[in-house]
Formats: C-alpha cells, sequence, structure tokens
C-alpha cells in the first residue's frame, strides 16, 4: 500500500528565486503527477519536475514568478498531497525622479540628490 511519507508543506519565495518542493512516497516506484491551481505542469527552462528515486519526487522553480503562486498538488494514484506557495515581490530597479537634462560647466563637479520610488 502507497502512502506519502513526506508531504508538501506550504511554502514562502521571492521572484527569482530558486524553491524547491519535495515528496516521499512509500512506494519507491510510484509515479507522480505535479499541478499548479489544478493545471498539470509542463516542464520548461524554468520549472523541472524531477524523480531522484526512493519515493522522492521534486518539483523545482528555478527561478520563481508571481504567476506561480497559488496551490500546488502532487499526485500519484488516488493520493494527493498540497501546499500553497506565496511569492513576494523580489526588488524592482527604482524609479529616478530627476530632469531629463542638466546643463552645467564642464570644469566643475555637479552634485545631484536624487529622489526615487521603489515600487
Amino acid at each position: 500500500m502507497n502512502k506519502f511519507n513526506k508531504k508538501l508543506k506550504d511554502t514562502i519565495g521571492t521572484e527569482r528565486e530558486k524553491i524547491v518542493l519535495e515528496v516521499e512516497l512509500q512506494d519507491q516506484t510510484a509515479l507522480t503527477e505535479w499541478f499548479i491551481n489544478d493545471q498539470p505542469v509542463t516542464a520548461n527552462e524554468r520549472i523541472e519536475v524531477k524523480n531522484l528515486g526512493g519515493g522522492k519526487h521534486q518539483l523545482v522553480f528555478n527561478r520563481l514568478e508571481v504567476i506561480d503562486e497559488g496551490e500546488i498538488t502532487c499526485k500519484s494514484g488516488t493520493l494527493s498531497s498540497s501546499c500553497k506557495l506565496n511569492v513576494r515581490k523580489g526588488e524592482s530597479k527604482p524609479n529616478i525622479l530627476g530632469p531629463e537634462r542638466v546643463d552645467a560647466p564642464v570644469k566643475n563637479p555637479i552634485i545631484f540628490e536624487v529622489p526615487f520610488k521603489s515600487k
């Protein structure tokens, strides 16, 4: 009889980080299917599905994105394990609020105070 020896746990990640979700099944030959918000996971350069052997299976986000947020489910036959994946916004470049053009003499240094807004 198959069961989860290790289930998914709710996880918080940040944009562009690497996150690894892992389950372990008692039946070492059992296959798994992964879902994000009830949609089957399609492996690509950003998301990998791994069978490590020994009943260990991983869903790897090499570069987390906000669209990955939601319910992650791993199914094996009639068994399933789910968790919530929350994705925090990563740092973004600031918006500089300054003049478009600056006119000043070439021989003297110019000092700017640069106001900015971070999203």
